[in-house]
């Protein structure tokens, strides 16, 4: 079974070479290589430790145990990269790594130990359970560490999520899927983590594949695989070239020194129901708001409030109500019969058939080709 460790840590390598190669590779790339090469010797030092390889080189304990505190703040700066609320590196970053440093810092003082002593100092450790207190503390962190930063990036995902509402009518390469899926995936490795310790804290006959840590980096090597595959093809989420973060520091004011008025917004939402009648900018799949605040000449904030406050919905909602509203129309036009219900749906303004089914099943309560049956 052990070797499943070393095939993991080979493929995490791997990985890494594939993303410093990648064409156009970014920000997220380089985190997320950096991330593939911490996860790969992760599996390689369980690896060594698995196959009794620390009995004549227990130092490998002392390199593996501060890496716990690593995984969690990489994926925050991968997630907070991809979506664009990091745009380029700065240093204050480190200070997420405080944890990691000061824990090997700790150890470095007994790589200077022989085998035989070291060995000695963890077997008096673990038959007195009087641990030094360093040790208690990299156990603290570990514990601690990797669900708050879990927790920490699935409020982050959230918040990403309401603004991709508010200012895309689209999902496709702009939704947030695959960072839902990795938050997931590490909040399962931290599952694994604590019920494993609380396993083999409680019960005396915990299993041996529990107990020497073989069910986490079995989860581990698993998501190790995972990752590499989908991170490698995942690209930048927020592809439009406007600023998230100011954005989102718009949206999170709540529009409350947007400055308009009850008379402004009145005629806001009668110039913006003119436009999108007349003009149907809508047909345009990939519309944001930046567009149509170009296209209408209203402000992105005003036109954001008054999509939401005198509409209730929020930009994707919007546009979107209106392209079913094309849909129904067209495929009630006898003219326009030729056309397949995915062509309807395109000549709409969707860009693929799954945001279809999706938008038109939540907004009308029934499928497209239930509807089609129903007229």
């Amino acid at each position: 079974m052990e070797v499943i460790f070393l095939i993991g840590a080979i493929q995490s390598f791997f990985q890494v070479i594939i993303l410093l190669n990648k064409k156009g590779k970014d920000l997220p790339d380089f985190i997320l290589s950096t991330w593939m090469f911490f996860i790969g010797v992760h599996l390689l030092l369980h690896y060594l430790i698995a196959i009794d390889y620390a009995e004549t080189t227990p130092h490998l304990k002392g390199l593996e145990a501060p890496l716990p505190t690593i995984h969690g703040p990489l994926m925050l700066l991968y997630i907070q990269a991809q979506n664009g609320k990091i745009r380029k590196w700065s240093w204050s970053y480190m200070l997420h790594f405080v944890p990691f440093v000061a824990l090997s810092l700790y150890y470095i003082p007994k790589f200077q130990m022989s085998a035989a002593e070291l060995n000695a100092w963890i077997d008096e450790m673990e038959a007195t359970g009087d641990y030094a207190f360093g040790i208690m503390i990299n156990g603290i962190a570990t514990t601690v560490s990797g669900p708050v930063y879990v927790v920490w990036s699935a409020i982050d995902l959230r918040k990403h999520r309401k603004l991709i509402g508010q200012f895309f009518s689209y999902q496709e390469k702009v939704n947030l899927t695959w960072l839902r899926n990795l938050v997931i995936g590490m909040g399962l490795i931290w599952v694994a983590v604590i019920g494993g310790n609380l396993m083999y804290e409680t019960y005396e006959n915990t299993p041996e594949f529990v107990a020497n840590g073989h069910l986490i980096f079995m989860v581990v090597t698993l998501f190790a695989f995972s990752m590499g595959y989908f991170g490698v093809k995942q690209g930048a989420v927020f592809t439009d070239r406007f600023e998230v973060v100011e954005v989102e520091k718009e949206s999170e004011n709540k529009y409350q020194r947007s400055g308009l008025t009850e008379e402004k917004a009145i005629a806001y939402k009668k110039e913006l129901e003119e436009y999108m009648t007349g003009e149907k900018p809508y047909l345009e799949a990939k519309l944001t708001l930046p567009q149509l605040s170009d296209k209408t000449g209203i402000s992105q904030n005003h036109l954001s409030q008054v999509i939401n406050d005198r509409f209730g919905k929020n930009f994707y909602e919007f546009i979107n109500e209106y392209r079913i509203e094309e849909f129904k129309f067209r495929v009630n036009n006898a003219r326009s019969k030729n056309l397949t219900l995915l062509g309807h749906a395109l000549e709409s303004g969707f860009s693929s058939k799954s945001s279809f089914n999706e938008i038109f099943k939540k907004t009308e309560g029934k499928t497209p080709s239930e509807y089609v049956r129903s007229i």
